[in-house]
């Protein structure tokens, strides 16, 4: 835009989100910083512009992303969002009934990752180089279970949506992005009859942050992370993304 020069900005962020825990806090302030500046600066007030300025903002703190958090940030609700090429985004938001069970999400804290999201990016690249056969099959699953995951979310089928998130965490694991420290959690939630998966990139040694957990009753999950020294979260899904609260 131009700006030669910036004037002295006080930034204040306040936020609940833990660092390290790889739930997009760098992607949630990058959206907030650009857009908050953009229009004390300019007074434009365009989300999808603020999504690109915070894409290229997080290719600075995480190497190569996939663009996924900053436009989760940006538009809020559930968002489709699919890479094709660096030139080439689809963002889509998914109209979902607001059904019972998606009540049946929680959080589990594991423990902070010692790893990066560009660390563990960097690392799931190197292993790709020297196996792409296996890694691209890996992928293709993941891709086909992640629309499997949002075909249960729209239709309420909570079988479908178990069978599907358990995929995805079993190709994350062969992919090398979870800690064995956690895989002893993971599959007592799948045998309790739930299932669980880490989020973002994960972690190799220790911790790998949250789990994202889908289990009913709660009060099962909650034993289960208590018997592992883990701590239970309950969370809303969908939430509003960017907005606006003063135009002043």
């Amino acid at each position: 835009y131009r700006l030669k020069k910036i004037p002295p900005v006080k930034i204040t962020v306040d936020s609940e989100l833990k660092p390290g825990y790889h739930l997009g806090s760098s992607a949630a302030v990058a959206v907030a910083t650009l857009a908050g500046l953009l229009f004390y600066l300019k007074k434009i007030w365009n989300p999808e512009i603020v999504n690109k300025l915070a894409y290229k903002a997080e290719k600075f703190k995480h190497y190569n992303p996939s663009g996924a958090d900053n436009s989760s940030v940006t538009y809020g609700g559930f968002v489709w969002y699919r890479k094709e090429l660096e030139f080439l985004k689809s963002i889509w938001q998914i109209p979902l009934k607001l059904t019972p069970y998606l009540n049946n999400f929680y959080l589990i804290d594991t423990g902070p990752s010692h790893e990066s999201t560009a660390s563990l990016v960097k690392f799931v690249a190197a292993r790709f180089n020297k196996n792409k056969k296996l890694f691209a099959s890996l992928f293709n699953l993941n891709e086909i279970q992640t629309k499997n995951i949002a075909v249960a979310l729209r239709t309420g089928r909570a079988p479908q949506l178990i069978e599907a998130i358990r995929s995805t965490e079993k190709t994350l694991e062969k992919i090398g992005v979870v800690s064995q420290k956690v895989l002893p959690f993971i599959r007592s939630v799948e045998k309790s009859g739930g299932a669980a998966k880490i989020l973002g990139g994960g972690g190799r040694k220790e911790g790998v942050g949250y789990l994202l957990c889908f289990a009913s009753p709660k009060n099962l999950l909650q034993q289960l992370a208590k018997r592992f020294n883990y701590h239970l979260e309950e969370i809303i899904l969908g939430e509003e993304g960017l907005r606006l609260e003063s135009k002043k």
